[in-house]
């Protein structure tokens, strides 16, 4: 099964063996611009045009919740599950070249950090799988580099580099 998305905001799920394409949310309000799907829940993060973020959980169909933030949403990732940040941390990248860190609550999305890292928008965000680093690039060619740790210390995210 895959799942993917449309420029007019719909969720799909593809069955990879016979190739049937079923509409499963109507979700945005436009395009959805990046999806992180968990690695411990069956769970995603979307990201739209729209500035909103939505939680949704893919097998029931249903979504949880949803936070609007100021921009167009570009891009977004889930940390890798550790016990500390129990699979709840995802960073979104803005066309404002804001970078939001997010915490995923039991009924909210909060914002852990937020950080003006680039001067174009930002159009990729990436965590390491080992959790100690975060990566973030703009259209303009920068990469910014960041120390994060997933596994004691969800507060800390210090800028490393540009490049």
């Amino acid at each position: 099964m895959w799942l993917l998305s449309d420029l007019r905001g719909r969720m799909w799920r593809l069955n990879t063996d016979d190739y049937s394409a079923q509409i499963i949310l109507n979700y945005h309000s436009g395009p959805i611009n990046d999806m992180a799907v968990s690695d411990a829940y069956n769970m995603a993060l979307t990201c739209g045009n729209d500035g909103t973020i939505k939680l949704w959980d893919y097998c029931r169909e249903q979504e949880y919740y949803s936070q609007k933030f100021d921009g167009k949403a570009l891009c977004i990732d889930l940390m890798r599950r550790s016990e500390i940040n129990r699979g709840r941390v995802a960073v979104c990248g803005f066309d404002t070249g804001v970078v939001r860190v997010l915490q995923i609550t039991d009924s909210n999305i909060e914002i852990g950090h937020a950080m003006k890292a680039h001067d174009g928008p930002v159009v990729f965000a990436k965590y390491s799988p080992d959790q100690l680093a975060l990566v973030t690039a703009s259209s303009n060619g920068e990469i910014f580099f960041f120390d994060v740790n997933g596994h004691l210390d969800l507060g800390k995210c210090i800028p490393i580099c540009l490049l």
